[in-house]
C-alpha cells in the first residue's frame, strides 16, 4: 500500500510495471478527508504480431476468432500458446502455433499450398487453342491441372466462334 499526502484537487494517477499494461484513474483530493482506491490488478501487456501470406489475403483466426486479412498486424495474448489458422480459397489451410512474452513483437509469412485438381478437356475442332484467366495455353491439352479457385476458360479457333465459360475445379469430383 502506498500513502502519501497531497494538496486539494484533481489528480490523474497512473500505474505503470515492467510487462503490464498502464493504469489510469482520476482522484479528486478533499482537504482532511483520506482518499482509498481499491485494490488493482494489473494485466499483462499484450504481445504483437505480424502476419503475411504467400498468395496474399489469407483469411485470418486467431484462438478461433477472425481476425482480418494477410497481411495484418495484431495483438495476442501473452504466455500462452495462441492458435493461428490461415485459409483462402483454393489453398490448403494452415496452422502455427506462438507463444510470446508481454510487448513482444513476432513477424511471419506462410506459404499456402495450392490444392490443385485436373480438368479434363474434349474439345471440336481439337486444335483449337485454350487460353485460362487470360494467358494464352495453346492448343487445348486433354487434361490441364489448376488450383481450385474460379478460372475462365476461352477456347478458340478461326473461323469458329469462340466459348467462354467459368469453371471452379475440385479435386474431389471429375471435370
Amino acid at each position: 500500500p502506498l500513502e502519501t499526502e497531497m494538496f486539494p484537487g484533481s489528480y490523474e494517477v497512473t500505474l505503470k510495471a515492467k510487462d503490464y499494461q498502464s493504469y489510469s484513474t482520476q482522484v479528486v483530493v478533499v482537504a482532511h478527508q483520506p482518499v482509498r482506491i481499491e485494490e488493482i490488478r494489473l494485466v499483462l501487456a499484450d504481445a504483437v504480431i505480424h502476419l503475411a501470406s504467400n498468395p496474399e489475403g489469407a483469411l485470418v483466426t486467431a484462438n478461433g476468432e477472425f481476425a482480418g486479412k494477410t497481411p495484418l498486424q495484431m495483438p495476442l495474448r501473452p504466455r500462452i500458446s495462441n492458435t493461428i489458422q490461415f485459409s483462402k480459397a483454393g489453398y490448403r489451410s494452415a496452422e502455427r502455433k506462438v507463444r510470446l512474452e508481454p510487448n513482444e513483437e513476432h513477424s511471419f509469412v506462410v506459404t499456402l499450398e495450392p490444392v490443385e485438381a485436373m480438368v479434363l478437356l474434349q474439345v471440336e475442332p481439337a486444335d483449337a487453342e485454350l487460353v485460362v484467366d487470360g494467358r494464352p495455353v495453346g492448343t487445348v491439352p486433354k487434361q490441364i491441372s489448376l488450383t481450385s479457385v474460379p478460372h475462365e476458360f476461352e477456347f478458340r479457333k478461326d473461323g469458329f466462334l469462340s466459348h467462354r465459360t467459368t469453371l471452379t475445379p475440385r479435386a474431389e469430383y471429375p471435370q
